[in-house]
């Protein structure tokens, strides 16, 4: 495999020069207007189809649970639904900024959570104020056993340990 193979596969980092050299040979070039394109009559004309069981799976995705990011004009998510989807993300998306302090570890969020915003909901109850999420064993997973809301101070004293900054202990 070549090196510029290496480089275009998802969800591996890409070092400092070769994102200067894309971003160089991109400047100046115009970005495709992908709305005015659907808009167009010939995307227009073309036939959706979907299947039954895809449609029920997007009906139960599309529930609404009052938590969801859009609740209509000028009102945003919960801080519970915000907080559940940032675990999602930095557990499961190698390009999310935190990926490597979770998900590059093996933390993992419970297949029962990481389906269902409402399960989440249902064990661990809204986001009590002035707390967050917390993993009572930091290296273990995003679970019911596992999880509490604590203060900056309870997570303060919950941290894996990061050695000695001088190498003595």
């Amino acid at each position: 495999m070549t090196e510029n193979e290496k480089q275009k596969r998802p969800g591996r980092p890409m070092s400092a020069e070769t994102k200067a050299k894309i971003g160089a040979a991109n400047r100046g070039r115009k970005r495709p207007d992908v709305a005015a394109r659907n808009r167009s009559p010939e995307m227009r004309a073309v036939e959706r189809v979907i299947s039954p069981e895809a449609r029920a799976r997007l009906s139960e995705q599309r529930t609404i649970h009052g938590h969801a990011r859009n609740r209509g004009a000028g009102k945003g998510g919960s801080r519970t639904y915000y907080i559940w989807a940032a675990m999602v993300q930095r557990c499961t998306n190698p390009d999310n900024r935190d990926w490597y302090l979770y998900g590059a570890r093996g933390i993992r969020v419970c297949d029962r959570w990481l389906e269902s915003f409402a399960a989440f909901l249902e064990d661990m109850g809204e986001k009590p104020p002035g707390l967050s999420i917390d993993r009572v064993d930091n290296d273990g997973a995003y679970e019911p056993g596992n999880c509490r809301w604590a203060t900056a101070l309870e997570q303060a004293r919950n941290k894996r340990s990061q050695g000695s900054a001088r190498g003595n202990g």
